[in-house]
């Protein structure tokens, strides 16, 4: 189990004022998600570390641009950061992760990092319902390992919301 990453810890820190309340249960989000990759398939340090750029961004601008069509703007925070540290050979890898993060069907082969990422985001996002193989145990165990702390309840209220303030648009980050 990955219960400290230099990386995610590292990426999140300048966003702690940011988030604010919501701090510990996005990165508790975030360590669920990394673990879930990386028991749906062996990975490389350097996917290992494209994925866990990509989760810091995944969300990130559901705070950053206060809104629930954050998918495209997330990317850009991520395609930005990479740009920061000069490293364009993973920004497409790392962007595609983000912009397919949210689809609900296959987004790319089964053992794509993207595709990775999708499953575990949506082990995360319905606490397990969506398994996608992954045994009901262990995923119990990295969620008593990194607990909730409030992010589904904020999912509920950023939906609820936008469903309220858009009804003809109400889950703009899910795509087909």
């Amino acid at each position: 189990m990955i219960v400290f990453s230099e990386t995610i810890e590292t990426l999140l820190k300048p966003y702690t004022e940011l988030l604010g309340k919501d701090f510990d249960g996005y990165k508790n989000h975030l360590y669920r998600v990394i673990n879930f990759c990386h028991l749906q398939s062996p990975l490389s340090p350097e996917d290992s570390g494209k994925l866990e750029i990509a989760a810091v961004f995944h969300d990130l601008a559901i705070w950053t641009n206060h809104t629930a069509d954050y998918v495209l703007p997330s990317e850009e925070l991520a395609r930005r950061y990479l740009t920061s540290i000069d490293c364009p050979e993973w920004t497409e890898d790392v962007c595609r992760i983000v912009r397919e993060h949210h689809k609900i069907t296959a987004a790319d082969s089964p053992d794509s990092l993207t595709e990775i990422f999708r499953k575990a985001d949506w082990v995360d996002v319905t606490y397990g319902i969506r398994s996608f193989g992954l045994e009901k145990p262990i995923i119990q165990k990295i969620y008593r390992a990194f607990p909730d702390m409030g992010f589904h309840p904020l999912l509920v209220r950023i939906i609820r919301s936008q469903i309220f303030r858009h009804p003809f648009n109400p889950l703009p980050m899910f795509k087909w």
